[in-house]
């Protein structure tokens, strides 16, 4: 072998030695960054029975993807990041969002909790709610009218009535509803008056409006709002408002905001009665929001289909654990909400970014409002049926402080609502006797319908222990 043939195998092997060893330091050192830039997640659930999930946190920009899963318990490396665990056993639920860092070790001991008795108050087209010790307050839509029943399960329908469309409470004593013309009535107490504005006298249909607890009311028409309250008179506060925008009302500011049309992303201002204002372009369309906390220090805004918890200077604070859309909630407090997603009412905990699923309604109904009682011992949902997710049919309620449903109440969910050829029955379960309601079609006898509905429960509870309202429909 010549000299030149013997050097240009050397000079081969030397670099394929390098390229070796060039190929190990690379695979070296990625394992060494994805080490380093990667934590570890050690989740114990205490119930070998127990799924678990942990998904990447969606952003506007992505949606949430599956990372691990486990049974009792899971451990795994994942990169830095935002993630949501989901722990679920049966019908028990609770989310918890999670940030692992760099070389991060986190424990995490989660149980499932939860599990609320659920239980019908009223079978009617219940919307925009609103409850107190003594009666609860709600638009029925089968008249577009205003009613309430009071605490001896009584029902009667606000004086001054008009056909109302939607009506904002500020307690269940008192709020503002738009007639069916546009015009808008305050609702004070057992009757509804007009709402003297600035706005009494305009085209005032596609007004928007929302009042806060303290019963401070925002009106928004063409470009202006005003704030004021009905006795105190209004003042305009911003000439900045278009007609998409919605109103957020809390004692001590108003939010303004725009979903976003046809892709363009949502926008929101919070005008505050000190005259100090926030804004804030966000990345994606808004998917919905909820009602201010307690103190008007924090709110939820859905960017995208990523519920996100805000400040009222509209910093965002934390990502709420739920992949999916939060349009609507209630606060207790500035640490609990309250709100929902299809069938299920679920909490969360800012304080332990946690969110539990306290109950499902039955009938795969669909939630759509929410309020809470003022002494916080129920949440109060209003339903729609699958088949007419637009339509509201019942509400319901769940208590948050270990209330037990009575054992007729949960008899006659296996029979109620009964919608009949002729007459349709229902139950109001609000305070006081538990009433059955039979309404009667138009030509068919009243005693006929009552004593049909007895049969269907004959055997199933004591009749001697309610009460039937039984009237003629329409």
């Amino acid at each position: 072998m010549s000299p030149d043939s013997l050097d240009a195998k050397q000079k081969l092997a030397r670099l394929v030695r390098w390229v070796i060893v060039l190929v190990v330091l690379s695979v070296v050192a990625s394992l060494l960054m994805h080490f380093v830039t990667t934590g570890t997640v050690n989740i114990t659930t205490g119930n070998s029975a127990t799924a678990i999930t942990i998904s990447s946190m969606p952003t506007s920009a992505s949606k949430a993807t599956i990372v691990g899963k486990g049974t009792g318990s899971l451990n795994i490396r994942v990169a830095a990041g935002m993630y949501v665990i989901s722990v679920q056993n049966g019908q028990l639920q609770t989310d918890q969002s999670v940030s692992v860092g760099w070389l991060s070790n986190k424990n995490i001991d989660l149980n499932p909790s939860g599990g609320a008795a659920i239980e019908p108050v009223l079978y009617e087209s219940v919307q925009n709610m609103a409850v107190d010790a003594t009666r609860i307050i709600y638009l029925n839509n089968d008249f577009n009218g205003i009613e309430y029943i009071n605490d001896q399960n009584q029902d009667a329908p606000i004086s001054g009535q008009q056909y109302f469309t939607s009506v904002d409470w500020a307690d269940a004593q008192y709020g503002v509803a738009q007639a069916l013309s546009g015009k808008l009535y305050v609702v004070d107490g057992d009757a509804a008056h007009p709402l003297v504005s600035p706005i009494s006298n305009s085209n005032d249909s596609h007004a928007a409006f929302a009042i806060a607890p303290n019963k401070t009311i925002y009106l928004g028409l063409g470009s202006n709002v005003y704030r004021g309250t009905e006795t105190g008179g209004f003042t305009q506060i911003s000439s900045d408002f278009s007609s998409s925008d919605h109103l957020v009302a809390a004692n001590d500011e108003v939010m303004i905001v725009n979903s976003g049309q046809d892709g363009a992303s949502g926008t929101a201002t919070v005008i505050g009665t000190d005259g100090q204002t926030a804004s804030k372009n966000f990345s994606a369309p808004l998917g919905g929001w909820t009602s201010w906390s307690e103190s008007g220090q924090y709110v939820v805004i859905t960017v995208g289909a990523v519920p996100e918890l805000f400040d009222a200077s509209l910093k965002q604070i934390a990502t709420i654990p739920e992949l999916g859309a939060i349009s609507n909630g209630v606060w207790q407090g500035d640490n609990t909400l309250f709100y929902y997603s299809a069938g299920q009412l679920w909490s969360y905990n800012q304080a332990q970014s946690e969110s539990n699923l306290l109950a499902t309604v039955p009938d795969q109904k669909l939630i759509q409002g929410i309020t809470l009682s003022p002494d916080g011992s129920y949440v109060y949902v209003t339903t729609s049926d699958t088949n007419s997710p637009s339509y509201p049919r019942a509400a319901f309620r769940v208590g948050l402080r270990g209330q037990t449903v009575a054992a007729d109440i949960s008899t006659l969910g296996d029979v109620l609502p009964i919608d009949s050829p002729t007459y349709t029955a229902g139950l109001r379960n609000f305070s006081g006797p538990l009433t059955i309601v039979v309404s009667v079609n138009q030509g068919y006898d009243l005693g006929i319908a009552q004593q049909e509905v007895e049969d269907a429960m004959q055997g199933m509870i004591n009749l001697n222990d309610v009460k039937f309202d039984v009237e003629q429909g329409d």
